[in-house]
Parts: C-alpha cells; structure tokens; sequence
C-alpha cells in the first residue's frame, strides 16, 4: 500500500474557506516534497503541486476530474499526510496528529511524535469536500467481508 497524502489551500478543518487540490496515492512521504520547506504564498505552493500532479498523472487524485479518492469521506484526517498553505507556510499533519509547519517537522521529526497528541480531536472526523469516488487512483484494497453462511461452508 501507498502512503496516501493530500494537498490543501488554508486550513482543511475550515469547511467554508479551504480548497482541495487533489490527492497522491503513493509516496506521499514529506522527504519526497523538500521544497515545501521554502514556499512562502499559494501560487508557489499551487506550482509544487501541479508539478507533482504532472509527474504522476496516474497517481494523483484530481478534483478538477473526480471526486475524493478514498473510502473514508467522512473523515480526510486518515490520510497518512496532509499538507495544506496558510498563515503563509506549508503545514503538515500525519493522520490525527496535529498540524505543524513543515520545517519543523523536518528538523524535528522524532520530536514531533512525542510533543503532538495522536487523536487531536480538532482533526477527526472531518469531511472531505466531495464523495468518494472509486474511479479516482489511490492505493487501497478492499476485502469483503464472507457472510456467516459463507463463512460455515468455507470452513
């Protein structure tokens, strides 16, 4: 499986003022992104992106082209990053961690982990902007659950 991430403009847990920019199924690891430690406005922030989005078109999850690429809509904190611009830098957050700017992080990593609260209740359950859409790439499999009947017979 792929280490999901996703890209944001201002603060994703803001319904009404944030924008998706899409999603990466796989290689979503902050070391693959160095130079959001140097972005300082949008537009930049904007170009990194669609940089990434045009090396791997298969890989990434548009908006412009679907809708949210993972099963769990109702909560986009699941993600295993989520990278997002506002008060003029680059923020990450690893599942429901909470927010740091990305330079701290990279410097701090190991400190990270012991100074963030794993279930920082202001990241959970928060929705994604658009339903789940299978036909979107992402790096997840499905099983099925074998009915109990099934289940008898199977053995």
């Amino acid at each position: 499986m792929g280490t999901r991430a996703s890209f944001w403009i201002n603060d994703p847990r803001n319904l009404t003022e944030r924008i998706w920019l899409g999603c990466k199924a796989h290689d979503g690891h902050p070391e693959n992104f160095k130079e959001f430690g140097k972005i300082l406005n949008p537009v930049n922030f904007i170009k990194a992106i669609n940089k990434i989005k045009n090396l791997d078109n298969n890989d990434f999850a548009n908006p412009v082209t679907g809708g949210w690429p993972f099963p769990w809509d109702d909560d986009i904190f699941m993600n295993d990053y989520t990278y997002a611009f506002f008060k003029n830098k680059v923020y990450i957050s690893f599942g429901h961690y909470g927010f740091t700017t990305f330079l701290d992080y990279m410097k701090n990593r190991k400190r990270y982990w012991n100074t963030h609260k794993r279930d920082d209740i202001s990241l959970v359950s928060i929705p994604a902007p658009i339903k789940y859409d299978s036909s979107q790439p992402d790096s997840i499999l499905l099983l099925q659950k074998i009915g109990e009947d099934k289940k008898e017979r199977f053995g």
